[in-house]
């Protein structure tokens, strides 16, 4: 039963991939395969000293890890997918890659004896004009 009524509500409200606009299965949560191929992945969470840690450590800042998943690109799915994230009030974008990152972090001996972990902070004027 519960089969049926998902294959119903899929029928009236289908998905479409954020990058492509191509219809995509209740499956593939967000992307089509081959958009969620594109994402720029990096190796941050593999790599202590990774090019985002020597950035800060560059600039000054004493930082014990960091890391991002993604490269972010111009004109790709991950600007897409951030865009509708912070527009569009797309809140299952950012629980989707807050999954994502979640899954990296958690065996992460890096981060075992954290005193704290710091998001990137969101401006109060830009928090008002994205609602």
């Amino acid at each position: 039963m519960k089969r049926f009524l998902v294959s119903v509500f899929q029928f009236f409200f289908p998905a479409y991939c954020l990058g492509c606009q191509r219809k995509i299965d209740a499956s593939q949560v967000l992307f089509c395969l081959p958009c969620y191929s594109d994402l720029p992945r990096n190796r941050h969470f593999s790599e202590q000293h990774n090019d985002l840690f020597l950035g800060f450590a560059e600039d000054g800042i004493n930082l014990q890890f960091a890391a991002t998943l993604f490269y972010f690109k111009k004109k790709s799915v991950l600007q897409k997918a951030i865009h509708h994230l912070k527009y569009n009030n797309k809140s299952k974008i950012g629980e989707y890659f807050g999954r994502l990152i979640a899954l990296e972090a958690n065996n992460l001996s890096a981060l075992t004896e954290a005193d704290c972990l710091l998001p990137m902070p969101l401006h109060p004027k830009k928090r008002n004009e994205r609602g």
